[in-house]
């Protein structure tokens, strides 16, 4: 087997793997029971839902939104063809694209159409928790006015110093004007020793509330977006 060709088998295989985990926690919310889903998620995890505005953390935040979330009987389903998925360790994978969820009563169930970006990394038991949850309804307009403003080519140089990690990728918003992040609901999480995830709240320049997700890789001596989620903040449930 050439090179290509293990690359090509390894990705199919972390994209099964994204698929049965989707489906495991998609299982999950049709129990009803809020505390099962929030087992899904990593102790100190960062949840950005769908039908909420809060930065919500942990184990405890995901589970004060589905006790609510749950009661509309929800069942997710990706969109065929519009899902990526991309290993950043052997541990880890993101996990992002477009699903639509059937909400309501028995007889008057509607279909939402949402996007998402989901982390998942393998614990030390060697199971696998979600670190990262980014849900937002569809917003074509709104989210057009959000990529406009985006500066996804654009790299950072430097390397983060322990502690200051929020402070380092937080700079690339204020340098290139795409707006102010709350310093209390923004998180940077490290998924490996090249990578990181930096999420939370932000104000744009023209004054929306807005949420971001984005994936940074190390390439040479500068970080690289490797993907991103913008989204309008709804308001907190």
């Amino acid at each position: 087997m050439n090179t290509i060709e293990a690359m090509n088998n390894k990705q199919e295989e972390i994209k099964q793997i994204a698929h049965s985990k989707f489906n495991t926690w998609n299982d999950s919310l049709q129990s009803g029971r809020e505390e099962k889903v929030a087992l899904l998620y990593e102790k100190k995890a960062i949840f950005l839902p769908t039908k909420s505005g809060d930065f919500k953390e942990g184990q405890i935040g995901a589970e004060e939104y589905f006790k609510h979330f749950l009661e509309s009987r929800p069942f997710g389903e990706i969109v065929t063809g519009e899902d990526e998925v991309k290993a950043v360790s052997d541990d880890c994978f993101v996990h992002w694209g477009k699903y639509n969820f059937t909400v309501g009563e028995e007889d008057k169930r509607v279909t939402v159409p949402a996007e998402f970006t989901f982390v998942w990394k393998k614990n030390d038991k060697g199971g696998w928790e979600i670190i990262h949850h980014h849900s937002s309804a569809k917003n074509d307009e709104k989210k057009s006015e959000l990529e406009n403003g985006f500066r996804p080519e654009v790299k950072l140089p430097g390397e983060p110093k322990p502690g200051s990690e929020e402070e380092f990728f937080g700079k690339y918003f204020s340098d290139n004007n795409i707006g102010a992040i709350s310093e209390k609901e923004n998180k940077a999480q490290k998924l490996s020793d090249d990578s990181y995830l930096h999420s939370g709240m932000y104000n744009t320049e023209e004054g929306d509330n807005a949420r971001f997700t984005i994936t940074w890789k190390k390439s040479g001596e500068e970080w690289e977006i490797i993907q991103h989620h913008l989204s309008m903040r709804p308001e907190s449930k």
